[in-house]
């Protein structure tokens, strides 16, 4: 057997085919061959030839064009999930691949970041895709600058043949963000202020708050208080981002707002509660 102008098998015909015995009984019952050959993705041309066990003389027993199915799949999103972070998701499939599971390969703006198969359960693609895989799915973070980004994922079969799925561009704030959780009166005049931020421009190191009371600045601490959660959620920037504390306010219902200070004076608001304060 050839496979375009390479040969790939050879052995004996000796399968049951009691429909070929029909035919020519003079040949008995073990005349047939099945045979699973490997063949690279696109149109392919297979040739079949028997062999005069005599003579070594051979006749050409037929020739059939086909295309073999390549990998394929699809990007379902790429997102900016703030703090120069993007998130790529979607599904893939190799038929040439192990288990059928895809090696996929991920470019931003033009370099290769990073390669692997799919590893996630995407029962939705099973059930639409003949064949897919039970984890054909991926979902992957990756750190970018502040700016715009095109990546780009590919899917590399057993071959090293490059199929690419397509490409997205997308813009990565850097902006500060994380969660202005609780504005408390502790009475007597004082409220707590609770939370977690991260500046991307400072990387593992605390942003510098501003806290205000009704428009005038009360503390300028930093985020610097060990969250653990925030660490475990996102450990490109480590865990020392909380903020708890204190600060004055008088009696009565006051509105309590946390900016990030940046150099050069600059600042971006992070968020405003409304609190009774009471004496």
């Amino acid at each position: 057997i050839f496979l375009d102008t390479d040969f790939v098998y050879h052995g004996v015909a000796e399968l049951e085919r009691p429909d070929v015995r029909w035919a020519y009984p003079q040949f008995g019952l073990n005349t047939g061959y099945d045979v699973t050959i490997k063949a690279p993705p696109g149109k392919r041309l297979v040739c079949a030839w028997g062999v005069d066990r005599r003579n070594g003389r051979t006749t050409l027993l037929g020739m059939r064009e086909i295309v073999v199915a390549g990998p394929r799949g699809q990007i379902n999103s790429v997102v900016d999930l703030g703090g120069q972070t993007l998130r790529v998701q979607g599904w893939a499939m190799d038929p040439t691949g192990p288990g059928r599971l895809a090696m996929v390969r991920y470019r931003i703006d033009g370099k290769e970041v990073w390669r692997g198969r799919t590893a996630m359960p995407r029962p939705d693609v099973v059930a639409a895709v003949p064949g897919a895989p039970d984890r054909a799915g991926f979902s992957v973070d990756f750190p970018v600058t502040q700016g715009r980004h095109t990546l780009c994922v590919d899917l590399i079969d057993a071959y090293g043949q490059v199929t690419t799925l397509g490409c997205r561009t997308v813009d990565a704030a850097g902006d500060p963000f994380g969660w202005y959780e609780s504005a408390t009166d502790l009475g007597g005049g004082q409220a707590r202020v609770r939370g977690w931020v991260i500046d991307p421009h400072e990387g593992t190191g605390p942003a510098r708050l501003r806290i205000t009371v009704d428009g005038n600045v009360v503390a300028t601490p930093l985020a610097s208080v060990n969250r653990p959660d925030v660490g475990a959620q996102h450990p490109r920037f480590g865990p020392n981002h909380g903020f708890d504390v204190t600060v004055p306010a008088p009696a009565g219902t006051r509105n309590i707002c946390v900016d990030v200070q940046h150099g050069g004076g600059t600042r971006t608001p992070f968020g405003c509660e409304s609190v009774v304060v009471s004496g």
